[in-house]
């Protein structure tokens, strides 16, 4: 039930966030029309600092959440494409740890993950006879 009242909440409080909003658009009268771009350019600005300041923070409080093994679990993948080794998992971590994050990358595993051929189709290429 608690979640239910946050939720309502919230949606008033962004009602209210719309509407006080609105007021400097409603004491502009006829000027708003003339305003218009301004005002659009003006609020496409605010959203697009919105939205890329909410990631920037969400990008930059995920790394420091992750310890060292899961880091390097991340780093692997990423590298090689394929999950890493015991052996291989636990050296990049106990570098990650060390800050050694670069001597940690060249650590990865040899092993690269290798495309699939789609059912029924032949490694072999056959090339048509020439015409005489």
């Amino acid at each position: 039930m608690a979640e239910v009242l946050i939720l309502f909440l919230a949606a008033c409080g962004t009602a209210l966030a719309t509407g006080l909003g609105a007021i400097p658009v409603f004491f502009l009268g006829t000027r708003a029309a003339q305003l218009t771009p301004v005002l659009l350019g003006f609020a496409a600005g605010v959203m697009g600092v919105a939205s890329v300041a909410g990631l920037l923070v969400l990008a930059c409080a995920a790394p420091a959440t992750a310890g060292p093994r899961e880091q390097a679990r991340r780093m692997h993948d990423r590298l090689v494409g394929v999950p890493p080794t015991e052996a291989v998992l636990g050296s990049m971590a106990a570098k990650i740890a060390a800050n050694m994050a670069a001597a940690a990358a060249r650590t990865r595993s040899r092993r690269r993950r290798i495309a699939a051929r789609p059912t029924g189709q032949s490694c072999v290429r056959t090339v048509p006879s020439a015409r005489r």
